[in-house]
């Protein structure tokens, strides 16, 4: 990256089993154990399938499979087939094809626990996870109600942070980069806006830069204003129709004395959007479905939906002010208006 000059100053960024007849599908006579030195036989899996009416186990190896009907049968109405372990089970509360006792609750499949389905809460404990990870999606329990936050805002962990932007917010979308500016309040110093097209987690990484500006006071910045690198091949970044970020820095008498968080926007495109935006990967939260205004995944009819964990996570217009129940992937979805 080469040193520009912006305005005055310089900026410098330190910134398959075998088969029955022992046929080579496996490795023939070795497979069965005759001839050469035997091995360990690898996990079962795509290399290795499991032989027909035989699954997959998590252990690797291939168990008889088991069967919804027949676990009823032997068991009663609430026995089903324990995918983990590949035998017939009696569930306690709710399952795959067990139903929760109350029509007003809904199946957690991640623990078989059923949860009233208006999402209260006590504590977050009382929130079911739906999915794995999400918790991580910041699940907690709000106003006595579960809830998705917003994908929250990173912030680089080496600088000091206490910069707020006032424009954009996240998510804002410019329909090209004539349109993009930066809005600021605060004291008189020098402001050193950054775009960058990955998410930075240190102060290093807005070496790579994509376009640079810089002002002697607050106000608002835009974009002809500032400069727009290149890399020593001398190609620039793809600015049109993805993500990108924003970080404000700000120098006091030369010194890094705030930053600001980390504010994605998007130029030339929107992001993903709710019943709109078709995805392949159901049950996939957040990556083609990302949007920062709030959890999206794949839901199972191949569109991004909402995640929701109550009524509360559904109140933007697009929606009709209801989480439905888990669809097919497990998870909970805001149903369309």
């Amino acid at each position: 990256m080469t040193l520009r000059s912006v305005g005055a100053v310089f900026v410098l960024i330190v910134l398959a089993g075998c088969g029955g007849d022992g046929s080579a599908a496996c490795g023939g006579l070795d497979c069965m154990g005759i001839g050469g030195t035997s091995q360990a036989e690898e996990p079962c899996g795509a290399a290795r399938p499991c032989a027909p009416g035989h699954v997959c186990m998590e252990d690797g190896e291939c168990s008889e499979q088991c069967d919804d009907g027949i676990c009823k049968h032997d068991l009663g109405d609430r026995a089903e087939c324990d995918s983990s372990v590949g035998e017939c089970a009696e569930v306690s509360d709710c399952g795959r094809t067990v139903l929760c006792n109350s029509s007003q609750d809904v199946c957690d499949g991640t623990s078989h626990t059923c949860f009233p389905d208006t999402g209260k809460c006590k504590t977050t404990d009382d929130c079911p996870y739906m999915f794995s990870g999400a918790h991580d999606f910041g699940l907690h329990c709000e106003s006595l109600f579960c809830r998705f936050p917003p994908p929250p805002l990173g912030q680089l962990s080496d600088t000091p942070g206490g910069l707020q932007v006032d424009y954009p917010l996240r998510g804002t979308s410019f329909g090209s980069q004539e349109k993009f500016r930066v809005e600021l309040t605060g004291p008189a110093a020098l402001y050193v806006a950054v775009v960058i097209e990955r998410e930075p987690r240190l102060l290093d990484d807005l070496k790579q830069a994509c376009w640079v500006a810089s002002s002697a006071q607050p106000g608002n910045i835009q974009w002809g204003a500032g400069t727009q690198l290149v890399d020593p091949s001398g190609t620039g970044c793809m600015l049109q129709g993805k993500p990108l970020y924003l970080v404000v820095l700000r120098y006091d008498a030369g010194r890094l004395a705030a930053t600001s968080p980390t504010i994605p926007f998007i130029i030339g495109e929107d992001w993903p959007r709710p019943f709109t935006t078709a995805c392949e990967q159901p049950g996939v939260v957040g990556e083609s479905c990302s949007n920062p205004e709030r959890l999206q995944a794949c839901a199972a009819d191949n569109l991004c939906g909402i995640v929701c964990a109550s009524d509360r996570d559904c109140l933007a217009s697009i929606t009709a002010g209801k989480c439905d129940d888990p669809d097919a992937t497990g998870i909970r979805f805001c149903l369309h208006k």
